[in-house]
């Protein structure tokens, strides 16, 4: 078996060589807000390293007459891949590609060896960079059009130098039309590389491009299949449209829900307010009238655009950076002397990633509580000292639910319910409001399945209010 891991200088490399610029692949910042809150590897940069692998100890050359493959779970930049072998013939070979154990790629390819080689039926260079085609799901029906077919020898062989030396590059090229065809074409944007089958065989085109045309599209699933073809190639390639990221209410929206005084006079700190429920509650506590400070940890562009969302419309808002797991950043020293916050909203989340199915991990236990406990309160002590008394820290409902994939996320949030009584006790005066808080639409629980995600502007509101109201009455 063989190990690696991808990084983004590897996946800026395949970008370059595929034509494929999907910032779900290449930009980590972008890609946070996606369904999977991390950038990926581009599936057919997964398969063909697969392929890479395979071929170090194959026969020179080799005739590859089928491939098929199946991404069946996303594989994020930084995990360890193990490339396995599953069964080897002397005409067949299945490899899978694992993340933890669990299976990511499944790659099944049909071969014998040849000396034969094919036309080189490709422009010699990289693709031009463009910007991903963004296509509704209703254009998509019968949707067709051609790709031309791209290869840098010499890039290919630094990045997979045994299927360079073994694979005619007409082939490779066609792989890599078709993970620019999903990430840039149809659907393009909002797309996800789900499978490939393809066939090798002599006929008659000569044509250098990849023909692709959409035979069948599942609006309740976003799921399109495309035949696609070219020189010596006919295939079916499936793909999903991926939820966008989820949009969070307007601040103009929020007049007509909210009092224009009822949060007058709070200095509001929101740790995590760029996006989700934190710009939700930035949002509805300025709509009230109250001071707020919000943090980002790498969404500057989010938090810049809801402080100015908020203050052109006439609301008092700002942001600064902030992350959470520095044990050398002092949020009191991070404000300065002359601002200190009367309420704190803790919404510091990493990526809510789901377990496995009655298994519990420890270092996906680690990775929450250290947002949930340990960064919480190395973050809120310094401002207890500066006199803050008021908290809302967010809990979870799956504490009494506990779904058997969840339950290092729900453990880790009764950790810091804990660490919360604990807090109280220790600085009589401090109040932190602990709610539990059901599932609601942000960009943690996007999903290709409808959901019962509620509108987090109610939810939220009653217990800004509440907090608020207590505040009122000490």
């Amino acid at each position: 078996m063989t190990t690696r891991t991808f990084g983004l200088t590897d996946q800026l490399a395949f970008a370059e060589l595929s034509g494929d610029y999907n910032p779900l692949h290449i930009d980590p910042v972008v890609a946070r807000r996606s369904m999977f809150g991390a950038a990926v590897v581009h599936g057919i940069h997964s398969l063909l390293w697969g392929l890479d692998v395979w071929l170090r100890d194959r026969p020179l050359p080799v005739s590859v007459s089928a491939i098929h493959a199946a991404f069946t779970r996303p594989i994020r930049l930084g995990d360890v891949v193990t490339c396995s072998p599953v069964t080897e013939r002397s005409d067949q070979a299945q490899l899978h590609l694992l993340v933890d154990q669990s299976v990511t790629t499944k790659i099944k390819v049909n071969w014998h060896p040849s000396s034969s080689r094919d036309l080189d039926l490709f422009a010699v260079g990289f693709p031009q960079r463009q910007e991903p085609r963004v296509l509704a799901m209703r254009d998509a029906e019968n949707a067709s059009g051609t790709l031309p077919l791209y290869l840098n020898p010499q890039a290919s062989a630094r990045l997979f130098p045994h299927l360079a030396a073994a694979m005619p590059p007409l082939r490779v090229a066609q792989l890599l039309a078709t993970t620019r065809l999903v990430g840039m074409e149809c659907p393009g944007l909002y797309s996800l590389y789900s499978s490939l089958d393809i066939l090798f065989r002599a006929d008659a085109n000569i044509t250098p491009v990849m023909t692709y045309r959409v035979t069948k599209l599942d609006t309740r699933y976003g799921v399109a299949m495309m035949d696609i073809g070219s020189p010596n190639m006919t295939g079916v390639v499936t793909a999903f449209f991926r939820p966008p990221p989820q949009d969070q209410v307007s601040y103009g929206a929020l007049h007509d829900t909210v009092n224009r005084s009822e949060f007058a006079g709070q200095r509001a700190l929101i740790i995590g307010g760029s996006r989700g429920l934190g710009e939700v509650t930035a949002k509805l506590l300025s709509a009230g009238g109250a001071e707020v400070r919000l943090t980002y940890h790498r969404g500057a562009a989010d938090a810049r655009r809801i402080v100015a969302e908020i203050t052109s419309a006439g609301g008092h808002a700002g942001c600064l950076p902030f992350d959470v797991l520095d044990c050398a950043s002092n949020m009191g020293g991070v404000l300065g002397p002359e601002w200190t916050p009367t309420h704190l909203y803790y919404l510091a989340s990493p990526f809510i990633a789901r377990g496995k199915n009655g298994v519990f991990s420890g270092s996906l236990f680690e990775t929450f509580c250290n947002y949930y406990v340990l960064g919480f309160h190395r973050m809120l002590e310094p401002l207890i000292r500066r006199g803050l008394q008021r908290v809302l820290y967010p809990s979870t409902a799956f504490i009494d639910e506990l779904p058997p994939d969840m339950g290092e996320y729900a453990t880790a949030k009764m950790a810091g319910e804990g660490l919360c009584r604990f807090l109280e006790k220790a600085h009589p005066g401090l109040i932190i409001h602990k709610p539990r808080l059901p599932r609601m639409a942000t960009d943690q629980t996007v999903s290709f399945m409808p959901g019962q995600n509620r509108d987090p502007v109610p939810i939220l509101l009653e217990h800004l209010r509440t907090m608020a109201n207590d505040h009122a009455l000490c």
